[in-house]
């Protein structure tokens, strides 16, 4: 299952689109605990109003633009990551999001529901992760052959597209799959991974295309950090760890600019829509949040700023260092 965003024209005529593709999938996580959530919470998103029509026509004043392919995280639907989205396709860009099958959280047209939990294999020992970071690449490059070859109903989309301005991006797994794919495939330009551990090859190869890792930046006193059962002490020194993991990948292959950026008062769910509509995903584990719309703000201006700059060409001045503009990113710059 494919969801293209794109910019669009208005003509008066286009449909509403949903929040949720298909409504029975509400009560599939309903029934099933989803995020350990309320069924009230869940039931709300069934009248959700977003920014987007359905098939409307392409926008006649873009010119063929950058492609950016999403990849979800273990768990989630495609459709919990509208914000930012359709975000980007406000900006130009044209957003291919896939729902990888056993990976996430979806229905088939013929009303079969696949999710996560029905894969066989166990997601938790490292052999397996790496196989699904490797099967979602793939499923990347997939659905691009049949949009290049302009097969079924992506292909109209081939028209649109700069074939030398493609980018994926993902959440989690899916931001590791991103990794992979811009080692894999050489058509992918540039990646970007939202808090995802570095899974599959790069942690041989190092990234081999602009990279830039975006991650959660929990803001905990002591007091929130006793109730985690660490010390300020320990908490410390698992972030220098993880800063030596990340530089190590960023700056195996000195080829290529790579970036770490965290946001202070964001979580591992505040890459997607949850700072909005589930929002207990993130401060169900403590620490002082960062505002809804703020976070937003930067994680999409940074997001949309990268690809400006390593698949449009368009450079900007967020990437040289600490912004006065965004105090609350820290900016780490590899290799330039």
């Amino acid at each position: 299952m494919v969801q293209v965003w794109y910019p669009a024209e208005e003509t008066g005529q286009e449909r509403q689109a949903p929040y949720v593709p298909t409504e029975d999938l509400l009560d599939t996580m309903k029934e099933d605990g989803y995020m350990d959530l309320p069924a009230d919470a869940i039931e709300s998103w069934r009248s959700l109003k977003i920014h987007a029509q359905s098939d409307a026509p392409f926008a006649q004043n873009v010119h063929p633009s950058g492609v950016l392919f999403f990849s979800h995280g273990l768990g989630l639907p495609r459709f919990h990551y509208t914000s930012l989205l359709q975000d980007l396709a406000s900006h130009g860009y044209i957003i291919v999001a896939i729902d990888h099958p056993y990976g996430g959280l979806m229905q088939l047209p013929d009303g079969r529901t696949l999710s996560s939990s029905q894969d066989p294999a166990d997601l938790n020992a490292p052999p397996v992760i790496a196989q699904r970071t490797h099967d979602w690449s793939a499923d990347a490059s997939f659905v691009l052959d049949r949009i290049l070859s302009r097969q079924g109903l992506l292909g109209r989309f081939a028209q649109n597209i700069n074939q030398d301005h493609v980018g994926m991006f993902g959440h989690s797994l899916g931001g590791s799959a991103a990794l992979e794919a811009c080692i894999n495939d050489s058509r992918f330009k540039a990646c970007v991974t939202m808090d995802g551990a570095p899974f599959g090859k790069v942690e041989h190869t190092g990234i081999q295309k602009p990279t830039l890792m975006l991650g959660s930046g929990p803001d905990y006193s002591d007091e929130d950090l006793a109730a985690l059962g660490r010390t300020r002490e320990q908490w410390e020194q698992m972030g220098e760890q993880y800063m030596s993991v990340v530089e190590s990948i960023l700056t195996l292959s000195d080829e290529h600019p790579g970036y770490l950026i965290s946001i202070k008062g964001t979580g591992h769910m505040s890459y997607s829509d949850a700072p909005f509509v589930m929002p207990e995903t993130i401060s169900r584990f403590g620490g002082r949040i960062i505002a809804p719309n703020r976070g937003f703000e930067i994680m999409t201006t940074y997001l949309r700023s990268f690809f400006d700059q390593y698949l449009l060409n368009q450079p900007g001045d967020l990437f040289q260092g600490n912004s006065e503009r965004y105090p609350e990113a820290s900016v780490h710059v590899f290799n330039r």
